[in-house]
């Protein structure tokens, strides 16, 4: 199948027919499997009973002792994308359904990935790993993608939990198997009961979703601080798929708030809250970033994820002006005289933080597009 859709790129008689050889053989996969659930419980993995995520399981199970044939198909996913990136001629007109079903199929694999991992096989091959890192590079880099618009659909949640999930497990599988010492998940658990505390209680089934998923970025973001432990061949894919990750504008909203936000302990503070018909979380309060260690944690988030438009950047900015320059609301003259060297303190150190961010976001804009592409090739 991916020799075909190579050869097709040139010719036009046999791109066609392979692109749709390509559809049929995902949909007749995607159809022989139940519906698309999220693994959150491995007790599941060892049921006999007939529950429908045991069954999930089961079939998954089954479906990834054809390796090769996985492979083969998410390779050629691949080459579609990355081919109609440079030749828009040779866009095919998918129906909703072949999409959805091509997204499905990704996440699929995704789970069968994540079983492999949990039920501690004693080798998983890379090949794997890194077809589906390629896959899903191709698929999510470019915002006007087919799969990136439909996978920030609200419907998707269950996907993008899932794949979160799973890129999770990956790194924790290749940093453990190259003695890195991680930490402990009994410690990030703390932060679980942080976003039920501040965060505003919101009954909708996709939101319980969304914070058990934080939970899991949130370690995420912590493991890739530590990326220069592990081997240089595996850290351009972890480093790139973790930042599209980030970047899916469901899970935006909460990589950018400082670590120290969620360590609060105070019960009065504005909680934040979910959005009406996107599940954006809202925006943390801006006094926050007074402080020179949280300003800098900030920072650091907005400069390893970067902004997805020029309306956020924008709102980044506005967030940064407000922060250096907070209203003086203390009448006292000794009072006054404190808060002005507190602001000068202020904007000394994160302005020239600021500016080093948006020299190193210019760098990036120019090199993002050759790099990326280079390196995946």
């Amino acid at each position: 199948m991916p020799d075909c859709l190579v050869l097709g790129i040139n010719i036009p008689s046999l791109w066609r027919p392979s692109t749709s050889a390509l559809i049929k053989k995902i949909n007749d996969l995607c159809f022989s499997l139940p519906t698309q659930r999220l693994i959150t419980n491995e007790n599941n993995l060892n049921d006999d009973e007939s529950t429908p995520d045991s069954i999930y399981i089961k079939s998954l199970l089954l479906c990834s002792s054809k390796q090769p044939y996985l492979i083969a198909l998410i390779d050629s996913i691949s080459i579609y994308f990355d081919t109609i990136h440079d030749h828009i001629d040779l866009t095919c007109q998918f129906s909703s359904g072949d999409i959805r079903d091509l997204l499905r199929f990704i996440i699929f694999v995704s789970e069968i990935i994540y079983l492999n991992i949990i039920k501690k096989k004693s080798f998983l091959s890379w090949n794997l790993i890194e077809s589906f890192f390629r896959c899903l590079t191709k698929t999510i880099q470019n915002s006007t993608s087919i799969i990136y618009q439909l996978l920030n659909a609200t419907d998707q949640i269950v996907s993008c939990c899932s794949l979160s999930k799973t890129i999770l497990s990956i790194f924790e599988y290749l940093y453990q198997r190259h003695g890195v010492i991680l930490l402990n998940k009994q410690i990030k658990k703390q932060f679980l009961q942080s976003y039920l505390n501040l965060i505003e209680p919101d009954n909708r089934p996709f939101t319980q979703l969304l914070i058990l998923s934080f939970n899991d970025l949130d370690r995420l973001y912590y493991l890739t601080k530590q990326i220069k432990s592990i081997p240089n061949f595996y850290r351009y894919y972890l480093r790139t798929i973790a930042i599209l990750l980030f970047r899916l504008p469901i899970f935006n909203s909460f990589i950018r708030i400082p670590t120290q936000f969620w360590e609060q302990q105070h019960h009065d503070i504005n909680k934040l809250q979910f959005g009406t018909n996107d599940y954006c979380l809202s925006s943390f309060p801006v006094d926050l970033l007074q402080h020179s260690d949280i300003m800098a944690d900030y920072i650091e988030r907005i400069s390893f994820v970067g902004w997805l438009s020029r309306t956020q950047f924008q709102e980044i900015w506005v967030t940064f002006l407000a922060a250096i320059n907070p209203p003086n609301q203390n009448n006292d003259e000794n009072d006054q005289i404190t808060n002005s060297l507190t602001k000068e303190e202020i904007l000394e150190t994160n302005a020239s933080q600021w500016y080093i961010l948006l020299q190193g976001s210019r760098a990036r804009a120019k090199m993002k597009s050759v790099s990326v592409m280079k390196n995946l090739e």
